[in-house]
C-alpha cells in the first residue's frame, strides 16, 4: 500500500471519529448557516456541544478558534507552555503552541491567553489573515462582515470561506501548497509504508534528500538555496524560521505513521520531548556498554562542550549505519538543517570519548519500534 493511500485512510478516520455528526443536531435545522455547519462538522473542524446540539448562537471562544484552525491546517504542534491559564492537557494546547510559534495568535498578556473569552469579528479576521500569510498566500487579507463576538454558526461559515479560498484538497491539506508542488512531495507519495517502523522512517527520510531551506515563509518547495531556516518540516510543527533538524526527524516519524508514543514530536535535540529510550556514549558497546546503534535510531550532538545537559545539545540526525574500524566509528546519518538542507553525512567518531570533529555525541535515542 502506498503512502498516499494510507494518508487518505488516516484522514477518513479523523473524520469518522467525530464526537457528534451534523445530521443529529436539533438546533441547526433550517437556520441559514446549516449547510456550512454540516460541512464544517463533516470535515472534522467542529464538534457539537453535546449529542444533539451545536449551539449555533453561543460565542466562539479563543480556545475553540485556535483548535479549529489547527484542525484545518492539519498541523501537530507541541503544547503551549507560556500561559498560566492553559493546562498542558487541554484539548487546544497543542494547537495553541503551533499558532503562537507561527505568529498567528498571541496571548492577552505575557502569561495569559484567556481561552474562554469570546472572539470578536475583528480578532478572527486578523487571526485568519496571519494564517493565510503563514500558508504563503499572495493576498492573505481576510475580512468578516459582522461586528462584536463571533457566534459558532458564524464561525462555521467563516472557516468554510477560508477553506474555499485556499482550495484545500482533502488528501493533501497536511502539506503546504508550495511543498505539494515539489519533487519531494512526489517522492514522499511514492514511499511504500510497510509497517516496519525502522525501514519506513529511513525510506521517508531518504525521499527528502536534497531538500533545501528558503529565506521566506513561503519558500517551502525545497528548491531555494536559502539560509533563513524556512522549511516544510518546521512549518509542520509551527516553528518555521527556526533551526529544523529535530523537526525533520519528527516529521519523518509522523509520515512513516510511527505513533508519538513510540517517538515523540520535538523542536529541539531533547531526550525529554522525543520521549523514547536513550543511551549515552558510555552505554554503547564501543565504550564498554551493551547498546549498539541501529538504523532508525536518532543521535543527538552537542556542538559545544561535552556536557550532557540538554541546554548544550545542538543537532539531531537519523542513524543509517555504524561501522567500527579500530578506534574509530564511522557513523552514517541522514539529517535536516545540515548546511540548510536534507543530506547524508558520515561522522568520524572517537571510540574513546564519542567526540566528533566539531563536538560530542550526547545521546542515542532508540525508540521501541515495531516491525511486520
Amino acid at each position: 500500500m502506498r503512502f498516499k493511500q494510507i494518508l487518505s485512510a488516516a484522514m477518513l478516520c479523523s473524520i469518522s471519529v467525530l464526537a457528534y455528526a451534523g445530521a443529529a443536531f436539533t438546533d441547526t435545522t433550517g437556520i441559514p448557516e446549516q449547510a456550512d455547519i454540516d460541512y464544517a462538522v463533516s470535515r472534522g473542524l467542529f464538534n457539537g456541544t453535546d449529542e444533539t446540539h451545536f449551539s449555533p448562537g453561543e460565542p466562539l471562544t479563543r480556545a475553540q478558534a485556535v483548535a479549529v484552525l489547527a484542525r484545518q491546517a492539519r498541523v501537530q504542534g507541541l503544547p503551549a507552555d507560556t500561559f498560566a491559564d492553559v493546562p498542558d492537557t487541554s484539548y487546544y494546547s497543542n494547537a495553541l503552541g503551533w499558532a503562537c510559534e507561527s505568529g498567528i495568535i498571541q496571548g492577552t498578556s505575557a502569561t495569559t491567553f484567556e481561552p474562554n473569552r469570546p472572539v470578536t469579528h475583528a480578532e478572527l479576521a486578523a487571526i485568519l489573515t496571519r494564517y493565510q500569510t503563514w500558508l504563503g498566500r499572495e493576498d492573505p487579507t481576510f475580512e468578516t462582515s459582522g461586528s462584536g463576538a463571533v457566534t459558532r454558526a458564524q464561525a462555521a461559515v467563516i472557516y468554510c470561506r477560508i477553506a474555499e479560498k485556499i482550495s484545500e484538497l482533502p488528501d493533501r491539506e497536511e502539506f503546504s501548497l508550495q511543498y505539494q508542488s515539489s519533487p519531494y512531495y512526489t517522492a514522499l507519495l511514492d514511499v511504500e509504508i510497510s509497517g516496519d517502523q525502522r525501514s519506513d522512517l529511513l525510506a521517508v527520510a531518504e525521499s527528502q534528500l536534497g531538500y533545501h531551506e528558503g529565506d521566506q515563509p513561503d519558500q517551502l518547495d525545497g528548491s531555494y538555496n536559502g539560509s533563513g531556516n524556512y522549511s516544510e518540516y518546521g512549518r509542520y510543527f509551527g516553528s518555521n524560521g527556526r533551526a529544523w533538524c529535530s523537526e525533520f526527524a519528527s516529521w519523518c516519524a509522523r509520515q512513516a505513521k510511527i505513533p508519538t508514543t513510540v517517538l515523540g514530536n520535538s523542536r529541539s535535540a531533547s531526550i525529554s520531548t522525543f520521549n523514547a529510550p536513550y543511551y549515552t556514549w558510555g552505554e554503547t558497546v564501543y565504550a564498554g556498554g551493551d547498546y549498539i546503534p541501529q538504523p532508525g535510531d536518532l543521535v543527538l550532538f552537542a556542538w559545544t562542550g561535552t556536557s550532557l545537559d540538554e541546554a548544550y545539545l545542538s543537532h539531531t540526525a537519523i542513524v543509517t549505519d555504524a561501522k567500527l574500524d579500530g578506534d574509530i566509528l564511522h557513523l552514517f546519518v541522514i539529517h535536516g538543517n545540515s548546511n540548510g538542507s536534507v543530506r547524508e553525512s558520515e561522522y568520524i567518531v572517537s571510540v574513546s570519548d564519542g567526540s566528533v570533529s566539531r563536538g560530542q555525541i550526547g545521546y542515542f535515542v532508540a525508540p521501541d519500534y515495531t516491525s511486520r
